[in-house]
């Protein structure tokens, strides 16, 4: 393909994969003009956004890794090297680089241009290129089109990449999309309040698991947060059944939820998770609080 047939497809590939990116919802300061910038790479880059800590979002038509056929590349830039493996040291797995490239041993200079010298046999995982005092960068080449002799760009796989990197990019500040609505039909089992209040009264709030009360950890106004739980679980009734306070025990929420994860034998249950937690009070450093007894200050 000539140049200008190159260029032409470079800034349509850019339209669809911000396209794309804007209907997936994610959070980026969208470009409104895909300019071509020609790359020492024997081709060009078309900058897509502004994505998290102001990294660029781009994409390229090169010939970085094949002197023949230039591939797309799509990914994220930047001069400044740290907010590169900023956005990489989060990221899970499947999500890491497999490969990290440097300026000194990894690359040629042909005619002011430079060229990866041994390109990556797989391309499935990202790459990770870091560059002495120049932009550093990640992502992925769209490797698939070398099937289809370089003639098209696989928008939907970008897209999902570039939105997977996005919503990981701060473990601590994990976007997703919540509050929608839904109707769904249940069916639930019957409870009496007035039981389980009458046990939690007998216990005096406490849990009978691992000793934890409430109000002596948070104060009065938490006095009576505890749960009841059914020795025999209801959820393995086919009807409706008598229920008396005997058939109840005092646990904190933590307990309550751990008990669930048990096979359902009752006292067994109890007894289990009982010597669970005794034994990581023996074994636990006192440096370490229990979470268990974890509180305030």
């Amino acid at each position: 393909m000539t140049d200008a047939e190159d260029k032409s497809r470079l800034r349509k590939a850019a339209k669809a994969l911000a396209a794309e990116l804007r209907r997936k919802k994610v959070t980026l300061d969208f470009e409104s003009s895909f300019v071509n910038d020609k790359s020492n790479t024997g081709g060009w880059s078309s900058l897509i956004a502004t994505g998290p800590n102001g990294v660029s979002v781009s994409l390229w038509l090169c010939h970085f890794i094949d002197r023949k056929i230039r591939r797309y590349w799509f990914g994220f830039v930047s001069e400044r090297p740290t907010d590169i493996s900023a956005l990489i040291e989060n990221l899970p797995a499947h999500l890491r680089p497999n490969r990290k490239i440097y300026t000194s041993h990894d690359l040629v200079d042909i005619s002011e241009n430079a060229y990866l010298a041994h390109p990556p046999t797989n391309l499935s995982k990202p790459i990770y290129e870091v560059y002495a005092r120049e932009a550093s960068f990640y992502g992925k080449y769209d490797w698939g089109s070398q099937s289809r002799g370089g003639s098209d760009f696989d928008v939907s796989q970008a897209a999902a990449f570039l939105a997977d990197v996005i919503a990981y990019y701060d473990s601590n500040d994990f976007h997703a999309r919540e509050g929608g609505k839904r109707h769904i039909k249940l069916e639930l089992r019957e409870r009496n309040s007035e039981v389980a209040r009458r046990c939690k009264e007998r216990d005096d709030y406490r849990c009978k698991v691992c000793g934890f009360h409430a109000e002596e950890r948070y104060g009065a106004v938490y006095a009576k947060v505890a749960d009841a739980h059914h020795l025999a679980p209801l959820g393995r009734s086919t009807s409706e059944r008598p229920v008396s306070v005997r058939s109840l025990i005092t646990v904190c929420p933590t307990c309550h939820r751990l008990l669930h994860k048990m096979a359902g034998n009752g006292k067994e249950d109890v007894k289990r998770l009982k010597e669970i937690v005794e034994r990581f009070k023996r074994t636990e450093s006192p440096a370490v609080k229990s979470p268990l007894r974890r509180g305030r200050g």
